[in-house]
């Protein structure tokens, strides 16, 4: 029996979450914040990402609000949960939309994530 899309897309997640998230665990065992920080890119860059998808099947796309999401990964780095959105949102819609910018908006949502998750770790080890 074939998989259907949404088996083999889940599929890709848990891979990719694996692949990820041994290395997290190993990590937090020595620095036990570091998987609070983990967990909010975990969560809020899969609703940026769900958030994304759900957009492109839409049928009211605006290039002009499209442009505005993909501009605001250049600041919503400093809140690292509004920034994994950010970049979770600008991905998936990037892996759906092939405009001529596609390229730098993904430069600028892989900047957004490196940068969201700095912050999440120095937030994580001064609040926990």
């Amino acid at each position: 029996m074939k998989n259907s899309p949404k088996t083999r897309g889940f599929i890709i997640g848990l891979k990719g979450g694996l692949l990820w998230g041994i290395p997290a665990g190993l990590i937090s065992v020595k620095y036990h914040f570091f998987i609070y920080a983990y967990l909010v890119m975990l969560l809020t860059s899969g609703l940026g990402a769900y958030y994304g998808v759900r957009y492109m099947r839409g049928t009211n796309k605006s290039n002009e609000w499209l442009k505005l999401l993909f501009w605001s990964n250049t600041v919503t780095w400093i809140v690292p949960p509004i920034g994994f959105f950010t970049y979770g949102a600008t991905h998936s819609i990037n892996l759906l939309n092939h405009d001529e910018d596609r390229k730098l908006f993904n430069k600028l949502s892989d900047a957004c994530f490196w940068l969201s998750f700095v912050n999440a770790i120095i937030l994580a080890k001064y609040l926990a």
